[in-house]
């Protein structure tokens, strides 16, 4: 009989590892963003590119450390790592047996018991769904099931190494996904309940102390997490349940959020997201084995003092909670750990079932019924999800937004393919590569290699620009593609290109039209254009060589920046492109987020773009120390921004967090938010000088030339109790060092002030680091000579920076003057 369970268990194996291994590459085509997103993190702990803490999302170590173990051993691809999550699913499977085995172990049909639990585990539709692909939560039905499945084990044997490797299952349960949030209750419930019950389930307080070590053991990294990273634990428990959760304040809500978790698995689903995990066409769980399960409930009922009896409806009842507080109910992937016990429950209808065939002398109808039953489910299984992914029209539906190409990137695969099949360099829009899906498929496999642009030449080959929102291919936010990465697939190799400037891009997107061909997938789905060329044509010929020399600005010690390129003006509304050109001066070990934005004069933003620096593609522990890589943003400034100056300002951050790191300018001064250059949205035409103005030549920090001046009215008419309006007339020689302040003095003829202002240069508006090489400004001022002061002999003027108070130099007909001060006498 031994031999005959272990056969049994064999084969529900190799049915579970069939039901996700069938077309595993095609059903679903592509890579979800999930499972690229887990796959990009191992690939980068492989190759040493930083550490978890310091990426992103600051995830669950455990599942990252030990996926990246087999990967290195087996090879970073998206097949090697679902062979992990098919592993693990197939550990749940006989994890789940070995359960039904111990809380039954004295049953007679304890070898049907284990073989319908493992069968029903084996096929049930969305564990097989995600277990095809590459999920964190693929830990939770092992993981949990096993814990429980050692648990019984102790209270059958009383080995305290069951107990404590249960404790650290438990553990790991605990630490993934936001289902293991609530094994901890499932598992306390348990203990509580059983010993309360039977007092041969109690647990001494040294049982109790060695459980509760090995659980805190496995959840080292996660204390570790909850430790380091700021509010990861809110933000783990903010997925449970959104705002637009189901509300739950009464039992009526309640029941109506239980009864939505619980329907999928009687009847099919209608939620339009679960194209993602099961089907449309079938419940959860097979009709007969949920009917088998009712039978196993109620058998549990009536058994209620027995050890353990209570357990598998406690775990279900539990562990559904997170999908029914969640915002999406009838989601799967919360419940995960629900399918284990459900599955128990069927084998111990299962058993029951034959008791009773037996005892009416219909042995053999019996056998047979629960063999068709087994035969049945799986096969039923296969069926709807081949159905679901090949055979429902649907998903081939090309105005339909629940069509595969959408959902599974199979227009994506085509433009992957593409790439990793030319037989020429490939020139690509940046921004398409640096996408999470696309960075899985292409670079730990097909291109290992990818470096900034050093100067070199560049070679002939074909640009290849994707369709924007459709067939799931990588979206292009940019109205102009301006930067490109050439793809060597000969050498497995990336070169990321600093941009064209915004007449190269347009002229390029022109001869595309012109001279291009469509891009069209094998089935005929047309995925963009495509334009070779030969080394005539390139249009790449006259990059610029990466800036060298001191850096503008240094972030964290450990990332500078040498150069930026902005427009000088725009207008409101439009979307501008920044190219940033950073460096590391050594290696890091961080991800890098930078925030750029546009600031008015009050600090309100009107633009702002904020992403980690080459985010999946090319992170910042990748760059080799000194390489130059170039990255260019589009900021989008408000329809209603006003005119006048602003400023385009930078901060980096790191992780975990993001926390905000210090900026170091060239002069050493610090700062959280770095101005990287100006931007103007300029202001109307400003006068011409009359023929009645003065005309000077007053040079002021080398930048702002006074050229007249006209005062209304004349110095020598001013009278006490009048204003005196002083008109100024400027042009910008080159960009000024500072943004002045100009001070107006009126001096009686004894030198002494009888009047004065201070005010920045057109108020705050459009202050004078603003003001653009060429352009012509006008300025007035207003000062009032106070009742009873002595007749005005001169005015006085000069600017100073604020607010360091430094007063910017003055030339006047070549000669320097005094303290930069422009004296005006009356002619």
């Amino acid at each position: 009989m031994k031999h005959v369970g272990l056969w049994a268990l064999v084969v529900a194996l190799l049915v579970a590892f069939w039901l996700r291994t069938f077309d595993w590459l095609q059903i679903p085509p592509g890579i979800y963003n999930d499972e690229a997103n887990y796959l990009v993190r191992q690939w980068r702990i492989v190759v040493g590119a930083g550490l978890p803490l310091h990426f992103e999302d600051s995830p669950e170590p455990f599942d990252s450390f030990v996926r990246a173990l087999w990967l290195r051993w087996v090879g970073v691809t998206p097949l090697t790592s679902r062979l992990f999550s098919i592993f693990l699913g197939m550990v749940a499977v006989a994890s789940a047996a070995a359960l039904a085995r111990a809380l039954y172990h004295d049953q007679p049909q304890r070898v049907w018991i284990a073989l319908t639990t493992a069968l029903a585990m084996a096929s049930v539709i969305p564990i097989i769904v995600i277990g095809r692909s590459v999920y964190r939560a693929n830990w939770l039905p092992m993981a949990s099931a096993l814990a429980l499945a050692l648990l019984a084990h102790y209270w059958q044997t009383r080995r305290p190494s069951c107990l404590i490797a249960a404790g650290f299952m438990g553990g790991i349960a605990t630490s993934f996904y936001l289902g293991g949030l609530a094994f901890p209750l499932a598992f306390g419930a348990i203990l509580g309940l059983s010993a309360l019950l039977n007092p041969r389930a109690r647990l001494s307080w040294r049982c109790l102390l060695a459980l509760g070590l090995s659980w805190a053991v496995a959840m080292l990294p996660w204390f570790y997490l909850f430790l380091r990273v700021p509010n990861w634990l809110n933000w783990r428990l903010n997925q449970v349940s959104q705002e637009t959760a189901v509300p739950i304040a009464t039992p009526a809500s309640l029941l109506e959020a239980f009864g939505r978790a619980i329907q999928p698995f009687i009847s099919p689903s209608s939620y339009f997201e679960m194209i993602r995990y099961s089907t449309f066409s079938a419940p959860f769980i097979s009709l007969p084995f949920l009917i088998l399960a009712v039978l196993g409930l109620l058998a549990t009922l009536w058994r209620w003092r027995r050890v353990g009896a209570f357990l598998p409806v406690l775990a279900f009842g539990v562990m559904i909670l997170p999908s029914v507080l969640s915002d999406a109910p009838e989601t799967p992937i919360r419940m995960l750990g629900v399918f284990a016990p459900l599955a128990v429950l069927s084998g111990l209808g299962a058993g029951l079932f034959l008791n009773s065939m037996m005892r009416l002398g219909l042995a053999w109808a019996g056998r047979g019924a629960l063999i068709l039953i087994c035969v049945y489910a799986p096969l039923a299984a296969f069926a709807d999800i081949r159905y679901h992914f090949v055979e429902n029209p649907v998903v081939r539906d090309e105005s339909s937004w629940l069509n595969l190409a959408n959902f599974y990137r199979l227009g994506a695969r085509a433009f992957w393919q593409t790439l990793i099949d030319s037989p020429q360099p490939v020139y690509v829009p940046l921004e398409n590569l640096n996408e999470l899906a696309t960075t899985a498929w292409l670079r730990p496999v097909h291109f290992p290699r990818m470096e900034g642009y050093a100067g070199q030449s560049l070679p002939a080959g074909e640009v290849i620009v994707p369709v924007q929102d459709k067939f799931g291919l990588p979206v292009l936010n940019a109205p102009v593609p301006l930067q490109f990465a050439l793809l060597l697939p000969a050498e497995s190799r990336i070169v990321a290109l600093p941009p064209l400037t915004m007449v190269e891009g347009q002229a390029l997107q022109a001869r595309m039209a012109e001279e291009g061909q469509p891009f069209i997938s094998p089935e005929g789905w047309p995925l963009g254009q495509r334009w070779r060329f030969d080394a005539a044509q390139n249009p790449f010929n006259n990059l610029p060589a990466p800036p060298d020399g001191p850096p503008l600005a240094t972030f964290d010690d450990r990332l500078e920046v040498l150069a930026l390129d902005a427009p000088l003006t725009a207008t409101p509304g439009e979307t501008i492109p920044v190219t940033l050109y950073w460096r590391v001066p050594r290696g890091s070990a961080k991800d890098y987020y930078a925030d750029l934005q546009v600031w008015d004069v009050q600090s309100q933003s009107i633009a702002n773009e904020n992403r980690i620096l080459w985010r999946y593609v090319y992170p910042v522990p990748m760059w080799q120390v000194g390489e130059v890589v170039t990255e260019t943003r589009w900021l989008r400034l408000s329809e209603d921004a006003a005119q006048g100056g602003y400023r385009i300002m930078l901060r980096v951050s790191d992780y975990p967090g993001p926390t905000p790191v210090q900026a170091i300018d060239r002069f050493g001064t610090t700062y959280t938010w770095w101005e990287a250059a100006r931007l103007s949205l300029p202001l109307a035409t400003f006068p011409e000088p009359p023929a009645q103005a003065r005309s000077l030549n007053v040079i002021f920090a080398q930048s702002l030339a006074l050229t007249h001046v006209q005062l209304e009215p004349p110095l020598s008419a001013l009278r006490p109790g009048h204003d005196l309006v002083v008109n100024l007339y400027w042009r910008a020689l080159r960009p000024a060092p500072a943004d002045y302040t100009i001070f107006l003095h009126l001096r009686d003829s004894s030198g002494s002030v009888v009047a004065q202002q201070d005010e920045a240069l057109l108020g705050t508006l459009y202050p004078t680091k603003n003001w653009l090489v060429g352009e012509r400004i006008f300025t007035t001022h207003r000062l009032r000579l106070p009742e009873g002061a002595a007749a005005p002999q001169a005015l006085v003027l000069g600017l100073y920076a604020w607010p360091s108070l430094e007063r910017a130099s003055a030339g006047q007909d070549g000669a320097l003057l005094e303290d930069g001060i422009v004296l005006l006498t009356p002619d």
